[in-house]
């Protein structure tokens, strides 16, 4: 048996053996697809982490990923639905089938037709018709949803030409959501209001796709960013940040925004 296969052999008699009914662990006895959803989707979250800012912590990050994988398995294989094996051979299959230019006779030039050939043949595949191709799935972040949305519109030939294009569509969005905002208490309503701020992310989400920026990765620079500024707010104000008066805080804000982008964030308070 080689190493790998070895390997693979004892993770899986660990999760076996942790869902055995008569000596496993309680905890994972419990499990059920619907209970590891956050504990999937926490996994996932943290993997991204590891590769933005952690690569050492990258091996361990996708073991916990590969947990995921196999207990949602083991759970199936005690109910006699599915085992591993079954998991490892659908998508091996699914792979070779996919990508006939490796496992076939097919030639492709680019990565884009790469990418076109696999839509084609999972489209076959799933027996959709053509209006279905457009469709993404609503468990995604609504950001990351919003663009591969626009991302499938442009291969239909449905999109804006370019940056410049999408940000007078922004503005009229934004003046949209404007007169609905400002509006009497008894002319606005509340669904209206949320459908136009709806518009505005999107088309906001579209205008970083054709600056070929993904949404949720440049929302969560604005994160971080905010983040340290208003750490340093805390770090560096004479009292409670809650209890300053509306024009110290203003102030404080004012030197954190200067500080941080500065890449100078650091307590100027005694003993910092």
């Amino acid at each position: 048996m080689s190493k790998r296969a070895e390997a693979f052999e004892k993770i899986c008699w660990v999760i076996e053996r942790l869902r055995d009914p008569v000596d496993g662990c309680p905890w994972d006895r419990e499990q059920t697809h619907i209970s590891l959803k956050p504990y999937l989707i926490e996994e996932a979250y943290e993997v991204l982490e590891a590769i933005d800012s952690n690569p050492t912590a990258l091996c361990d990050e996708l073991g916990d990923i590969l947990l995921q994988v196999l207990l949602h398995s083991q759970i199936a294989d005690d109910d006699n639905r599915f085992s591993v094996e079954d998991v490892s051979e659908t998508l091996c299959s699914k792979l070779v089938r996919r990508h006939p230019h490796v496992f076939g006779t097919t030639s492709v030039e680019s990565a884009d037709e790469v990418i076109r050939n696999w839509d084609a043949i999972k489209q076959s595949e799933e027996g959709k018709s053509s209006s279905d191709s457009y469709a993404v799935s609503r468990a995604l972040p609504s950001l990351l949803r919003a663009f591969k949305l626009g991302k499938k519109a442009r291969k239909h030939n449905f999109d804006w030409d370019s940056p410049r294009d999408v940000w007078k569509k922004v503005q009229e969005e934004f003046a949209e959501l404007e007169e609905v905002l400002f509006k009497t208490d008894s002319e606005k309503s509340q669904e209206t209001l949320l459908e136009e701020l709806g518009d505005l992310l999107f088309t906001l989400a579209q205008l970083s796709r054709l600056l070929g920026a993904d949404p949720e990765e440049v929302l969560q620079r604005g994160n971080d960013k905010f983040e340290k500024r208003f750490r340093f707010m805390h770090e560096n104000a004479s009292q409670s940040v809650a209890s300053l008066k509306s024009e110290e805080r203003e102030a404080l804000w004012a030197r954190a925004k200067d500080a941080v982008g500065s890449g100078i964030a650091k307590s100027t308070r005694s003993g910092k």
